[in-house]
């Protein structure tokens, strides 16, 4: 994904709310959370913080068996969206997307926990 296919699907401005919701429904039947990892050797978390009009989103990457830090990336963005209750990944999408595909040590990834038990909120992977 590049950075217009993200700016084309975070762009909340060029949808209504029940067309982003659609999209969240899309994305939720391609969830799996089948175990289909195999041995798992790098592990990496993901917050988002703000400050004023801005998102900071960090994630660090680390080993799975020692949990040293093998690399740790961040992103600060200007935020484009409100909050909004079960819209969350409109908000912090872009910026999420954005840190990871900043990565060199690309591994499946552990999400905040509210992605994977709010489905709602559920729109990235």
């Amino acid at each position: 994904m590049n950075n217009s296919e993200l700016d084309y699907w975070f762009d909340p401005s060029s949808r209504t709310l029940e067309e982003l919701r659609v999209l969240q429904k899309k994305a939720i039947e391609k969830l799996s959370l089948d175990d289909g990892f195999g041995k798992i050797e790098r592990i990496a978390g993901v917050d988002c913080a703000y400050f004023d009009d801005k998102i900071v989103c960090a994630m660090p990457v680390l080993d799975y068996n020692t949990l040293e830090i093998i690399e740790k990336k961040y992103i600060v963005q200007k935020i484009a969206f409100p909050y909004i209750p079960t819209y969350l990944n409109f908000r912090e999408g872009k910026a999420i997307a954005s840190v990871f595909m900043k990565l060199k040590n690309i591994c499946p990834f552990q999400n905040d926990i509210h992605f994977q038990l709010e489905k709602s909120l559920f729109s990235l992977y």
